[in-house]
């Protein structure tokens, strides 16, 4: 009985050194995907799950994400969201615009002149969000 207990840990001991390493591809194509979406910080999603009236303070494009600073309107408040530079092309959106958030199931809409272009995940849903690209 010891005798093919030992014979099998010293045949399986070689190969195990030539396991493939685990990959972490799905991980990489989950954030990859986020990365299409809208992204703040939770102080910021906190403020948008109020929902209303954001203008928009500043647009800073950085490679195929845009930087916007919205300000609620009424508190003077700012808050930064990061979108995708092709959610954003074909909006109309400038400084000075309006941005209205809706508070929906798991997120809030971004949208401009009745135009959605963008959703930012709560950030609770956020970590779930697996999926990718559609169009």
């Amino acid at each position: 009985m010891y005798c093919k207990t030992l014979a099998a840990l010293l045949l399986a001991t070689p190969f195990s050194a030539f396991a493939a390493p685990q990959s972490n591809q799905a991980s990489e194509a989950s954030a990859l995907s986020l990365e299409l979406s809208g992204e703040a910080s939770e102080a910021t999603a906190l403020a948008l799950s109020a929902g209303g009236r954001f203008v928009v303070k500043s647009l800073e494009a950085s490679g195929e994400t845009v930087v916007l600073v919205l300000e609620k309107v009424g508190t003077g408040v700012s808050h930064v969201v990061r979108v995708s530079s092709r959610a954003v092309v074909g909006t109309g959106l400038v400084v000075s615009g309006t941005v209205v958030v809706s508070v929906v199931l798991g997120g809030y809409l971004l949208s401009h002149e009745g135009r959605v272009f963008a959703f930012v995940p709560d950030p609770r849903v956020r970590k779930m969000i697996h999926s990718q690209e559609i169009g």
